[in-house]
């Protein structure tokens, strides 16, 4: 596991260096980020795809020349009208959504380990039927 130290729209390039340093393929990295377009509490497990519109995917996908990664996203919800999407992201949750987001946390813990040990397209049937629960 890693966690850069770097503003989250660099990720890229901790990114590239890890696998460097580890001689891993894409294949072998699983991304976590948040996403603003899944309501607090789902995750979503995919094998490959676009950024969907967030930096630190767009700069892994940039800096590694590859959409062929798996990503988990943790839904954290859309900002309401007044408020900008950047500023949002870095606000805490509120009381409601917590325990939501401490569930999610608990399940992408789970999910992430059922990666490692059963690969992505059996995690995926697991926790993504799951995660609409």
């Amino acid at each position: 596991m890693a966690m850069p130290q770097n503003f989250m729209n660099l990720s890229g390039i901790a990114v590239k260096a890890l696998l460097k340093k580890y001689r891993a393929t894409s294949e072998n990295l699983l991304v976590v980020c948040d996403d603003l377009d899944l309501e607090p509490g789902r995750i979503r497990l995919k094998g490959r795809g676009t950024s969907g519109g967030q930096k630190g995917l767009e700069s892994i996908i940039k800096h590694i020349g590859t959409r062929e990664f798996a990503r988990l996203r943790i839904g954290i919800g859309r900002p309401p009208r007044s408020t900008d999407a950047a500023g949002y992201v870095l606000t805490g949750f509120s009381r409601r959504e917590k325990p939501l987001i401490d569930q999610a946390r608990e399940k992408a813990v789970q999910c992430s380990l059922t990666w490692v040990e059963k690969g992505i397209d059996e995690t995926m049937n697991m926790f993504n039927a799951r995660s609409l629960k």
